[in-house]
């Protein structure tokens, strides 16, 4: 009898065990989405779709780098790259600069701009999808999967190919 209950606690442990792996929460100690930008851009040719680029302006707060960050607009999944401003070597009556840097460099503080990018064969990753509509999801170290929802998205003026 010991062994029936002991391996039906076992298997109640795993179960619940995986069903907690998939999960996600929403990140508001680990970064804070301060701004996200769209621009359409309508190519020249009639036979060429129109495309959407974007910007995500982002203060981050944890004291781990994330592993990776994938931006979610509709149903694709879009891999992100990441900058950060800097003011090194930058006088300071000009504005800061943006630097490409890969996830170990970031630090606590930084504030970011990340650019979803468009196209490829990207593993999506294996995360349940928490947010509604735009939503920026990220992975840090010894965590499951984060949201930042999207609130709003700042439209800049249509980019018009000749």
């Amino acid at each position: 009898m010991p062994v029936i209950f002991r391996n039906s606690v076992l298997f109640l442990l795993i179960i619940t065990g995986f069903s907690a792996c998939g999960q996600t929460r929403k990140a508001t100690a680990a970064a804070t989405l301060l701004e996200v930008t769209s621009q359409r851009t309508l190519p020249g040719r009639s036979e060429a779709d129109p495309f959407t680029d974007y910007e995500l302006f982002v203060v981050w707060k944890s004291a781990r780098p994330p592993l990776s960050f994938f931006w979610k607009d509709g149903e694709a999944w879009m891999p992100c790259q990441v900058k950060r401003f800097t003011r090194a070597g930058v006088p300071s009556d000009r504005r800061p600069e943006l630097r490409d840097i890969s996830l170990q460099q970031i630090r606590r503080g930084d504030s970011l701009m990340l650019v979803p990018l468009r196209g490829g064969k990207y593993p999506v990753p294996s995360v349940a999808a928490a947010g509604k509509g735009s939503t920026l999801y990220f992975q840090i170290s010894k965590s499951g999967w984060m949201y930042l929802p999207a609130s709003h998205i700042t439209r800049k003026p249509d980019i018009i190919m000749p």
